[in-house]
């Protein structure tokens, strides 16, 4: 049987069990902070933990129950990171810690224990580790750009992103055409309109390096 509950009772649910999972994290000397609000369009309520941690919580249609779902970080252009689905049987394939289901007629410290015992054991330490990729993802796109707005000044030219995100920069000048693709642990260089002249000034010297 349904059990019917407005956005305002689920919002206060939803506190009431942040209100619960911090004393008992707090016991346990767990950092804590967990805090509720109403996502966008209410439909779902937020609990929102320390750091990036945030879990959605909200109502199954025709169902007496309630489903929490874990979120993960937000990438760029619409990307998120998370731990990759059990698709196949391979070993070593992580699973990504995924919805529970609670009675909507538990109590908010019945809920609490709930997320705490069969969610968050799976999830903060997943959470941490997504959170560490997209701040390694964010220190190699800023050092990416820098090289690239770095030799783009040397032509000069403007430096411009692909749809991936990766920094590139073009200039044409007295029938030559540069463009260069700047990439995690090189450049690449490409040229065009050369002269047999240029063409060749340019093997030659590559030769020498090799030599």
């Amino acid at each position: 049987m349904e059990i019917e509950i407005t956005d305002v009772e689920l919002l206060k649910l939803c506190e009431d069990i942040a209100d619960a999972l911090n004393t008992e994290l707090d016991k346990q000397g767990i950092a804590n902070g967990w805090a509720a609000d109403m996502a966008e369009g209410c439909v779902w309520a937020s609990l929102r933990g320390p750091g990036e941690a945030h879990l959605l919580i909200g109502r199954i249609w025709r169902s007496d129950r309630l489903e929490i779902s874990p979120r993960w970080p937000a990438g760029e252009r619409g990307s998120v990171y998370r731990p990759g689905k059990d698709y196949s049987v391979l070993p070593g394939r992580e699973v990504a810690a995924s919805t529970i289901t609670v009675s909507r007629s538990k109590t908010a410290a019945q809920i609490a224990k709930d997320i705490q015992r069969r969610l968050l054991p799976v999830y903060l330490p997943q959470l941490a580790e997504q959170v560490r990729r997209k701040q390694a993802d964010q220190d190699y796109r800023s050092k990416t750009l820098a090289l690239a707005t770095e030799l783009a000044a040397i032509l000069p030219a403007e430096v411009r992103q692909d749809h991936n995100g990766t920094p590139h920069f073009s200039r044409h000048s007295t029938g030559v055409g540069i463009s260069c693709d700047v990439y995690r642990d090189d450049v690449t260089i490409k040229l065009d309109s050369l002269t047999p002249e240029q063409a060749r000034t340019i093997l030659q010297m590559f030769a020498k390096r090799e030599e």
